[in-house]
């Protein structure tokens, strides 16, 4: 029991360290651009609830920030982005991008957390306040022009090398060393281009992975995984969409497999 604690303790330390440096790991292999981006949300009368509104402001922040960079890849591909439902030729960038900003982005900072202030942006004159940060968003650019790409709005640049992604969920997960052994088959034996981790929890483990090309899909990464199982290493693909894969794997540790101690940091 204690052999097992000891472990997960190790292994809770290590995927604690990989998520910290999640973002730079993503640097390091895609585009990053820095944006700083001012978020605002109009306050109606009588409402008190600055955690909130703060927590709505830096997500309009993001996606302002999001949105600046597809409005730049738009621009190259001389396509005219709708803003407030001007322009004949327009693109929704708010439909096209969903809800979420946090996919788009590595990481970011608040700069400067105005707070409440007498409003300035607002368009309703019912609105007197409004809650205002300014926030430093380092944004994918890869993945937003991906998605511009799936949306066929920009047409892919072979000399860009743009990689298809799947999220990859892996069930089962016994320890750092099956990780490591997950990780070292989707980069080296499969050729990934990156297996970023997303999150962890006891015996789970969800990576992005990159594949070569724009063809890769759930399925081919499941077929292609369930080839390279060997009798130490074997992938069960479980559940499958069109860009997310769960697995089941099975990892025979080794005497030559040993467990890495726990970062110092």
């Amino acid at each position: 029991m204690g052999r097992a604690s000891d472990m997960w303790q190790r292994w809770a330390g290590v995927t604690a360290a990989m998520v910290l440096g999640l973002g730079m790991a993503s640097e390091s292999y895609a585009e990053i651009r820095r944006v700083e981006a001012v978020g605002v949300v109009p306050l109606a009368p009588g409402r008190r609830a600055p955690v909130d509104a703060q927590d709505e402001a830096v997500q309009a922040a993001l996606r302002e920030a999001v949105s600046g960079v597809a409005r730049d890849f738009l621009s190259e591909a001389e396509m005219e982005v709708a803003i407030e439902g001007e322009g004949e030729e327009e693109v929704d960038l708010e439909e096209l991008l969903g809800n979420q900003m946090v996919p788009y982005t590595a990481r970011f900072r608040i700069l400067d957390d105005q707070g409440e202030r007498p409003a300035l942006f607002a368009e309703d004159p019912r609105v007197t306040s409004e809650y205002v940060v300014e926030v430093e968003v380092f944004v994918d650019a890869d993945r937003v022009q991906q998605r511009l790409i799936e949306a066929g709005l920009v047409e892919v640049d072979p000399a860009l090398g743009i990689a298809s992604s799947v999220e990859l969920e892996m069930r089962d997960i016994s320890g750092y060393g099956a990780y490591e052994a997950m990780r070292t088959l989707l980069i080296e034996g499969l050729g990934a281009r990156q297996a970023l981790p997303r999150s962890f929890e006891r015996g789970t483990a969800v990576v992005d992975v990159e594949l070569e090309g724009d063809g890769g899909d759930a399925s081919s990464l499941a077929q292609q995984l369930l080839e390279l199982s060997t009798p130490e290493l074997t992938v069960r693909p479980l559940e499958l969409d069109h860009g997310r894969l769960v697995v089941q794997v099975d990892w025979i540790q080794t005497l030559e497999d040993d467990q890495p101690a726990a970062p110092n940091h």
